[in-house]
């Protein structure tokens, strides 16, 4: 084995920056735990996706079917407005027309 080959595999061990790995929580019985899910989610409620996360691929299929868990139970939304929804001023428009 050369030495690049050697430097490769150890990168793939210690990679692992996963969260639920390395405090050992499973995200499917804290479900009901919408702090921890809600920091991997979008502000437009999208699961983001595992690049952005870190999450190792068992990690992320379990965080998303906890997620889906909890928008189920309605501990989570389903959907959010975006902000420019909400400010009618901005958009030029008065309040009062809604």
């Amino acid at each position: 084995m050369s030495v690049l080959q050697a430097s490769r595999k150890t990168s793939q061990v210690s990679s692992s920056n996963d969260p639920f790995v390395a405090l050992g929580i499973n995200p499917l019985k804290n479900f009901k735990n919408t702090n921890l899910l809600a920091n991997f989610i979008t502000e437009m409620g999208k699961i983001k996706p595992r690049y952005k996360t870190g999450l190792t691929a068992k990690s992320q299929r379990r965080l998303s079917k906890a997620i889906k868990r909890a928008r189920a139970f309605g501990l989570m939304p389903v959907t959010t407005r975006p902000y420019f929804m909400y400010n009618f001023k901005a958009l030029g428009r008065n309040g009062s027309q809604y």
